[in-house]
């Protein structure tokens, strides 16, 4: 099955989905998220791997992957808004978001904040907060 994409504006931010559904409905549904300086090419092999056990959908942020960079800086929590909003374009269903780098912060804070669109995370390779 190819995959689909197509690009989802929220706030003035554009976001590009790139996804992979699943015949079986009650499969997981993974959600991508790229760290800083990369795209969802970054995440091509994961994202091939995970549509063999589910759905998948891997999110290229505003400013990355050739998207336009947004009018002001973003922190992880304005990120994390901003992503539980382009969810409902991509699934209505809890996701398993997985974050790698600077993504996996944005992913747990998508978690954190936003608990009835989550229903997992995995972090790979995370960035340390000092705070």
């Amino acid at each position: 099955m190819p995959d689909l994409r197509r690009l989802v504006c929220v706030d003035g931010c554009v976001f590009r989905i790139t996804s992979r559904l699943h015949a079986e409905s009650d499969a997981p549904f993974f959600v991508l998220i790229h760290g800083i300086g990369m795209s969802h090419r970054y995440l091509t092999r994961l994202h091939r791997m995970l549509s063999f056990r589910g759905s998948v959908a891997s999110i290229d942020l505003p400013g990355f992957g050739g998207l336009r960079k947004p009018r002001e800086d973003l922190d992880i929590a304005r990120m994390a808004d901003l992503l539980a909003a382009v969810l409902p374009a991509v699934t209505e269903r809890r996701i398993v978001v997985v974050g790698h780098s600077m993504g996996a912060q944005w992913a747990v804070e998508l978690a954190v904040r936003h608990p009835e669109a989550v229903q997992g995370v995995a972090a790979i390779g995370p960035v340390a907060d000092d705070a």
